[in-house]
């Protein structure tokens, strides 16, 4: 989007309802926006064996938790990572909607997620 302002004039007087909700406002109940979450994962894969020579390498994932517990736009932080589109897969195979209180309204948050995979590098 592109913004051009070429004049702006200030108004002799407010209109102080352009402010004030509608009452379909007041009764629809909108998703409220909670706090951040962490999550941290450990992907294994059957191909690696867990030894002490083998190692952790993070992925993080970026995203939003819609009010259905669905995981939206996310994005890994590291997208040139091989286990960057594994990652991101992950993530969004993840019940968000079971950590949701039952009955409570509508909540939408930021999530990142970090995928640990393990590398025998």
């Amino acid at each position: 989007m592109k913004l051009q302002v070429k004049s702006l004039e200030g108004r002799a007087s407010l209109d102080a309802t352009l402010f004030v909700p509608t009452e379909q406002m007041k009764a629809s109940q909108m998703p409220a926006m909670t706090s951040v979450k962490k999550i941290t994962r450990i992907v294994m894969s059957s191909q690696v064996a867990s030894t002490s020579a083998t190692k952790l390498r993070p992925v993080c994932i970026f995203g939003m938790v819609n009010s259905a517990g669905k995981l939206v736009e996310a994005h890994s932080l590291q997208p040139s990572d091989p286990n960057s589109k594994a990652a991101v897969k992950d993530a969004k195979a993840i019940d968000f909607a079971a950590m949701m209180t039952p009955g409570a309204p509508p909540q939408q948050h930021f999530v990142f997620v970090i995928e640990k995979f393990v590398s025998a590098e």
